[in-house]
C-alpha cells in the first residue's frame, strides 16, 4: 500500500501543480487581452494623429486663402470708407457751391447794371 500511497500522493501534487499551471494562464490570458486593448487604443490614437498631419497641408494653405480674403476686403473697406468720405464731403459742398454760383450769378447781375 506505500506504493499506492506514494502514487496517490505524487498524483496530487502533480493535479496541484497542473491547477496553478492553469491559474497562471489565466491571469496571462487576462493580461493579454488588456494589452490587446492598450494596443487598439493607441493605434486608434495614433491614426487619429496621421489624419491630423496628413491635414496640415490643406490646413496651410486654406489659411493663406483667408488671409489674402482678409487683406482683400480690407482694401475694398479702405476703397469704400474712402469713398464714402468724399461722398459726404461732396454732399457738403454742394450746397457751399450753389450758393457760391447763385452769388456770383447775382454779382454779375448787378454789375452789368441791371
Amino acid at each position: 500500500m506505500t506504493v499506492a500511497s506514494n502514487n496517490n500522493n505524487d498524483l496530487q501534487v502533480v493535479l496541484r501543480s497542473l491547477m496553478d499551471i492553469k491559474g497562471e494562464v489565466g491571469e496571462i490570458k487576462g493580461r493579454l487581452s488588456e494589452v490587446a486593448h492598450e494596443t487598439h487604443t493607441t493605434a486608434t490614437k495614433v491614426d487619429a494623429i496621421g489624419l491630423a498631419i496628413v491635414q496640415i497641408p490643406f490646413i496651410t494653405t486654406e489659411l493663406a486663402d483667408h488671409k489674402r480674403r482678409i487683406a482683400l476686403l480690407e482694401v475694398v473697406d479702405t476703397e469704400r470708407r474712402g469713398a464714402i468720405k468724399f461722398g459726404n464731403w461732396l454732399m457738403r459742398m454742394i450746397p457751399v457751391g450753389v450758393l457760391s454760383a447763385l452769388l456770383g450769378a447775382v454779382s454779375a447781375f448787378f454789375a452789368r447794371g441791371h
